[in-house]
C-alpha cells in the first residue's frame, strides 16, 4: 500500500483589468482557440529552488513591464533583491533570488495586489524512480495498468499524476487506486485547476498550451529534485526496451541527464475478439499490439535525472532543452490508438476500434510488446476484485448509450450487483426521461446525489456528482441529472424544479424509494450542493424519517446570484423553463421581487419547512461563501416558523473563498454526522 502525499499548488490571476493577450494570428486560430487560451492566470505557484523562490506561471507576454513594476514583499518585508524574469516556451519564471525563508509574497502593483502563498519543500520522492504525467477523465483501469507495466518493466516505484480537471472522477478516486498498488511506494494526485490551453490549430502553430508545460516545471523544478530518476510519459504511452532493460538501470548506471526514445503508433485493432464490457470502453493497452509498416516514427519521450539538468534548461513535452542527452537504442515507447479519449473535441469515451479488415496498409502484430504484457498484472480484468478501489471505472464502462436500462415503470428497477453500477432512464408520462444511475451495496445506508451547476462548455450531460466520493465507501447511493438542463444546452442550473407539470422532485423520491426497498436500504440521505442542495431539501422533506445533506444549497431560487453578482442563471432557467413567465416580464428577470408568487411557490424550499417535518437536516455552511447569510438565515427563519429547529443540524467549515462545491474531506465529514451512529462503519 502506498504513501499518499499532499501537494497542492497557488494559482493566482492578474490583477484588476489586466489580461494576457493572444499570441497568434486569427488564421491560425481554431474555432475553439479563445475559449481555451488562458487570460487570467499570472502565476500557476510559487516555490523554494536553490537560488531562491521562483513563480511559475505561463507566459507574461504584454503584461511582462506591468508585472515587474511591482513593489514587492516577503512576508510583509521589501524585497529589493535582485528579480529574473524570463518567457520561455509557453512558460515564465520570475526567480525572486536570495529568499531563503517565507510564506507569501505580496506584488502590489497599480492594477492592484497580488498575494501568493509560497509553497511547502517536498522531500517525499527523494530517491524514488517516479512515473510523471498530466491526465484527464481517463478510466481508472487504464491508469493502472500504466502503472504496473512501468513498474514492472522499469521498477518505477513511486507516482506523480497531475489531475487536469477530470469530470467523470474526483480526485481522491485515483489516490485511492494509487494507493491500491503493492509496487508503489509514493503515490501523489495534485489537483491541477490550470488551463491546458490551446493546441495546434489548423496551420500547427503551437504557441498557446501553456499547461502541460508548467506541469513538467513544476513536477521537475519543485517536486522531483531529488528523484533517482523519472519517466515521463502519458496515460496512452508504454515505454518498452526490446532487449527487456530498465530505462531507469540505464540512466541511473550512466552519467547522462536526459533519456530519449522514439515513439511508435499502435492502431486500435484488438488482437483477440474482446468480450463485449470490454470492447464498450473497459479495454486495456494489452488488447493491442498492431501497428503500420510504413509509418513514420512519432515525436519522442523521454526520462531524465532532475538533480542532473542545467538550472537554464526547458522541460518541454517531448524533450530537454540544454541536456546532456543520449538517444536510447532498442526502446520504443508505444502510443495506443485505443487507449485514448479525444479530449481536444470534447469527448468522455474511448475512440472506437476499427476492424483489421479496414485497414489497406501492411500491418505487423508488434511481437516485443506482445510479449511484454505476459507479466504485467491485469488486476483491472477482475472488477469485483477492485472495484472498491477503481470508485468510478465501472461506471465508466456503462456510460453507452446501449448500457442505459430504459424503463416507463419504476417497478422494472432492478438493484445491481454488489459495488456494481447500473445506469437507467426512467421515461415518465409527463413526456420528460430522468437519467439516473444505482451503486449497490445491499443492507447499506441509501445516498441520493443531486448535482449543482454545470459548465457545459466543458460537462456534457447527463452528470452523476459524487460518484468518486461515495464508491468504495459502506453505502448505497442513486446518482440523478436535471432533466430541465436537456431544454436548452446553455442552461447550467436549474434546480430540479419545473412546476407541478414536471413534478421531477416527486418522482425521483418515487425512485429513491423503490432503490431503498430493493436494497434494504437502513437509512437514507438526500445530498447536494448549490442547486443540489435546493433539490436535496426538497426530496428530504418530502420522505419522513430521511436526512437532507446540503452545502451551501440554495433554500429561494430568486435568491442565487452567479458569480455574487449576476441573475444571469435565473434570466436562463426562467426563459428555458418558464417561458410564458419570461415572455410576460419582458426577460427581465432581476426585476421580480418574489419568484414564489410571480413564477411559483415551488421555487422556494420555505414553504415546505414553515410547518412541522419529520426528518432531519445537516446544513453545511461554507463561512467564506458570498450566500451563507442570505439562504442561510432565510432558511433557519422559515424553520423556526415550523417548530423544526430541533431537526436542523448546522455545520460550519472554513473552505475555499465564493461559492464552490464541498471537497471531498469536507462531505464525508457532513456525511458522518448524517449517518449518525451509522457512521461507525467508517
Amino acid at each position: 500500500m502506498s504513501k499518499i502525499v499532499n501537494i497542492s499548488h497557488h494559482r493566482v490571476e492578474f490583477p484588476g483589468n489586466l489580461l494576457r493577450e493572444v499570441p497568434r494570428r486569427r488564421e491560425d486560430q481554431q474555432d475553439d482557440y479563445m475559449q481555451r487560451f488562458d487570460f487570467h492566470t499570472l502565476f500557476s505557484d510559487a516555490f523554494f529552488i536553490e537560488e531562491g523562490v521562483e513563480l511559475l506561471g505561463p507566459p507574461l507576454l504584454n503584461t511582462r513591464d506591468r508585472i515587474l513594476s511591482s513593489e514587492i514583499f516577503i512576508d510583509g518585508d521589501r524585497f529589493l533583491g535582485k528579480v529574473e524574469s524570463r518567457d520561455h516556451h509557453r512558460i515564465s519564471r520570475t526567480i525572486l533570488h536570495g529568499v531563503k525563508s517565507g510564506s507569501e509574497i505580496l506584488l502590489k502593483n497599480t492594477e492592484g495586489d497580488v498575494l501568493i502563498e509560497i509553497n511547502r519543500i517536498v522531500s517525499d520522492f527523494s530517491g524514488r524512480r517516479v512515473l510523471v504525467t498530466q491526465q484527464q477523465n481517463n478510466p481508472l483501469e487504464w491508469i493502472r495498468y500504466w502503472v504496473e507495466f512501468h513498474a514492472v518493466h522499469h521498477g518505477i516505484d513511486a507516482v506523480l499524476i497531475y489531475d487536469n480537471r477530470s469530470t467523470l472522477y474526483d480526485v481522491s478516486a485515483v489516490e485511492k487506486l494509487l494507493k491500491s498498488i503493492d509496487s508503489i511506494a509514493v503515490g501523489c494526485v495534485v489537483d491541477w485547476d490550470i488551463p491546458f490551453g490551446a493546441t495546434g490549430g489548423p496551420n500547427q502553430v503551437w504557441d498557446s498550451d501553456f499547461g502541460q508545460h508548467q506541469v513538467l516545471e513544476h513536477a521537475m523544478r519543485y517536486v522531483l529534485t531529488d528523484a533517482k530518476s523519472v519517466i515521463q510519459q502519458d496515460i496512452d504511452e508504454l515505454a518498452f526496451s526490446e532487449d527487456g532493460r530498465s530505462i531507469c538501470d540505464i540512466l541511473e548506471s550512466s552519467d547522462i541527464a536526459e533519456l530519449r526514445y522514439p515513439r511508435r503508433q499502435i492502431l486500435q485493432i484488438t488482437t483477440m475478439q474482446l468480450p463485449p464490457e470490454r470492447s464498450r470502453g473497459y479495454r486495456l493497452h494489452c488488447d493491442y499490439a498492431y501497428y503500420r509498416v510504413d509509418s513514420p516514427w512519432m515525436a519522442g519521450k523521454y526520462a531524465c535525472v532532475p538533480s542532473r539538468i542545467p538550472r537554464d534548461s526547458h522541460y518541454l513535452v517531448h524533450g530537454v532543452e540544454n541536456a546532456n542527452r543520449s538517444i536510447a537504442e532498442g526502446i520504443i515507447a508505444r502510443h495506443y490508438g485505443g487507449i485514448r479519449i479525444d479530449w481536444r473535441s470534447g469527448m468522455k469515451a474511448p475512440i472506437s476500434n476499427m476492424p483489421l479488415s479496414s485497414v489497406k496498409d501492411e500491418v505487423f502484430l508488434d511481437e516485443s510488446i506482445l510479449d511484454s504484457y505476459n507479466i504485467v498484472p491485469e488486476r483491472g480484468l477482475s472488477r469485483k476484485s477492485w472495484s472498491k478501489t477503481l470508485s468510478l471505472s465501472n461506471f465508466f464502462s456503462t456510460n453507452a448509450e446501449n448500457d442505459i436500462n430504459e424503463i416507463d415503470d419504476l417497478r422494472d428497477v432492478k438493484f445491481p450487483p454488489q459495488d456494481e453500477i447500473s445506469r437507467w432512464r426512467f421515461v415518465s408520462d409527463r413526456g420528460y426521461s430522468i437519467e439516473f444511475a444505482v451503486l449497490g451495496n445491499r443492507g447499506k445506508p441509501l445516498v441520493s446525489s443531486f448535482h449543482g451547476p454545470i459548465d457545459r462548455s466543458k460537462v456534457s450531460i447527463p452528470l452523476f456528482e459524487r460518484v468518486g466520493s461515495l464508491s468504495g465507501l459502506p453505502v448505497s447511493s442513486v446518482y440523478f441529472a436535471d432533466p430541465l438542463l436537456a431544454t436548452d444546452d446553455k442552461l447550467e442550473l436549474a434546480w430540479f424544479e419545473g412546476g407541478d407539470e414536471w413534478a421531477i422532485i416527486e418522482n425521483m423520491v418515487r425512485i429513491v424509494r423503490r432503490v431503498a426497498a430493493l436494497g434494504h436500504a437502513r437509512s437514507i440521505v438526500h445530498s447536494g450542493s448549490s442547486g443540489g442542495g435546493f433539490a436535496a431539501l426538497r426530496a428530504g422533506a418530502m420522505m419522513p424519517g430521511s436526512t437532507a445533506l446540503v452545502f451551501n444549497p440554495q433554500t429561494a431560487i430568486g435568491s442565487y446570484l452567479s458569480g455574487g453578482t449576476s441573475y444571469a442563471s435565473q434570466k436562463a432557467y426562467v426563459a428555458a423553463v418558464w417561458p410564458d413567465v419570461y415572455e410576460r416580464i419582458s426577460g427581465k428577470v432581476e426585476d421580480i421581487v418574489s419568484f414564489a408568487n410571480e413564477v411559483s411557490p415551488r421555487t422556494s424550499v420555505l414553504k415546505y419547512y414553515e410547518k412541522p417535518i419529520a426528518s432531519r437536516v445537516v446544513y453545511c455552511n461554507n463561512v467564506n461563501d458570498f450566500h451563507y447569510r442570505k439562504d442561510y438565515l432565510a432558511f433557519l427563519a422559515a424553520s423556526a416558523r415550523g417548530g423544526n429547529l430541533s431537526c436542523i443540524e448546522v455545520v460550519e467549515y472554513d473552505g475555499v473563498e465564493g461559492h464552490n462545491p464541498p471537497s471531498d474531506d469536507e462531505f464525508i465529514r457532513g456525511l458522518k454526522i448524517a449517518l449518525g451512529s451509522e457512521s461507525a462503519m467508517y
